[in-house]
């Protein structure tokens, strides 16, 4: 939302914005444009719908057809271990059996 409100509209939507079809943003950038774009915002933005998404980037690789992607990590201890952090050696074995609650 930073880069949203500091950022002129038009150059906001021609450079952070993707398009659902191609994943690529509306403006055709050089590869050297693209790389220092990249390089100065750890941030990337989509639209689905009517929803506008911000996805901090925390990793960077390449998939198995050699495509960059970029992903972020969740490192959050589960409140097993955070209640009860002074024995977290106890809990090391502990795994997630649902995905909410």
């Amino acid at each position: 939302m930073e880069k949203m409100l500091t950022t002129d509209a038009k150059y906001f939507n021609d450079h952070y914005v993707l398009d659902l079809k191609t994943n690529k943003p509306k403006f055709e950038m050089t590869e050297e444009a693209r790389q220092a774009l990249y390089a100065e915002d750890y941030f990337r933005y989509m639209k689905s719908g009517k929803m506008f998404l911000r996805s901090q980037i925390d990793t960077m690789g390449v998939d198995g057809d050699g495509n960059e992607i970029v992903f972020e990590l969740k490192t959050r201890a589960t409140s097993v271990m955070r209640y009860d952090i002074g024995n977290f050696i106890d809990y090391l074995d502990y795994e997630v059996g649902k995905q909410r609650g």
